[in-house]
């Protein structure tokens, strides 16, 4: 399966568990919400389970196709991962991770 393929699959699975959270419960600080999703889906948002982030990391390359900059860090998707990562609320973080999927669908 290509990089791009599981990485939208991986977006697809984060995006329908995330939809059936309270969308104004608030994603505080600690992460709370990042672990619950790895606990109840088997993977959250960060880089450990995105296919392009460990493609880099076994290849030891720093170019991403989805950033101009080097990656690993809140550029991703042209700094659109960041703002979904900052994301205060689990609605804000839906709206947020769909247009890093439509970003990784246009440009992975």
């Amino acid at each position: 399966m290509k990089t791009k393929t599981k990485a939208l699959k991986h977006y697809d699975r984060m995006i329908k568990w995330a939809e059936k959270q309270k969308p104004r419960e608030r994603l505080s600080f600690n992460f709370k919400g990042y672990h619950r999703m790895q606990k109840e889906l088997g993977e959250h948002w960060g880089g450990v389970y995105c296919p392009y982030c460990t493609n880099l990391k076994e290849t030891g390359n720093r170019l991403c196709p989805l950033t101009k900059n080097n990656c690993f860090g809140f550029n991703c998707c042209e700094g659109l991962w960041g703002k979904m990562r900052g994301s205060k609320t689990w609605g804000t973080w839906v709206k947020r991770a769909k247009l890093v999927r439509e970003y990784i669908r246009e440009n992975g």
